[in-house]
């Protein structure tokens, strides 16, 4: 009876494992929102930017416009971390939505890199883009993104139709 007990007793330890692991597991939310205008906002798949500065890439995949931040890159650069010079070529991959229980909401414009040491990495856009508009709901309020031209430079687009940015209005794309 002692070793039906025991065996109970591990058993309910397992599941309620099992279901602490699905509940924290199923917590983080990611969507590809590539094909949704209204949530990629400014940015579209396949349309290239040339960076207009250099920033910093961390490990991962984080592109960063800190000046303390590229000032480590300039002196320290490793396998996964380090400086992405200005004239870099970027391509626009997707528009990931996120949501994390602590981190709130984000959009995250994911590129990859055409030129240069890091040609062929992936990288998160969000610290090159400005905030058009709040979004989402309070916890998971955030923001709908555009590439900063300060930092970014349209190069090619995938049609030279009339595309209506976000505001509206038209323009034709290169």
């Amino acid at each position: 009876m002692r070793h039906c007990y025991q065996a109970t007793s591990n058993m309910g330890k397992v599941v309620c494992c099992v279901a602490t692991l699905l509940v924290v597991a199923g917590c983080i939310v990611t969507k590809d929102v590539t094909e949704e205008p209204e949530l990629r906002g400014g940015h579209a798949k396949d349309v290239s930017y040339i960076l207009l500065s250099d920033v910093a890439v961390t490990e991962f995949g984080v592109l960063s416009t800190a000046a303390g931040t590229i000032k480590v890159a300039r002196s320290v650069t490793t396998a996964s971390e380090g400086l992405v010079p200005s004239g870099t070529v970027m391509r626009l991959e997707r528009v990931v939505y996120r949501q994390h229980p602590e981190d709130g909401a984000s959009l995250l414009p994911m590129a990859m890199i055409q030129s240069g040491q890091w040609q062929g990495r992936e990288v998160d856009l969000r610290h090159l883009s400005r905030n058009v508009r709040e979004a989402g709901r309070n916890p998971y309020t955030f923001y709908i993104l555009e590439p900063d031209p300060k930092y970014l430079k349209l190069v090619t687009s995938p049609t030279s139709e009339p595309e209506r940015n976000i505001t509206g209005t038209e323009q034709l794309a290169p």
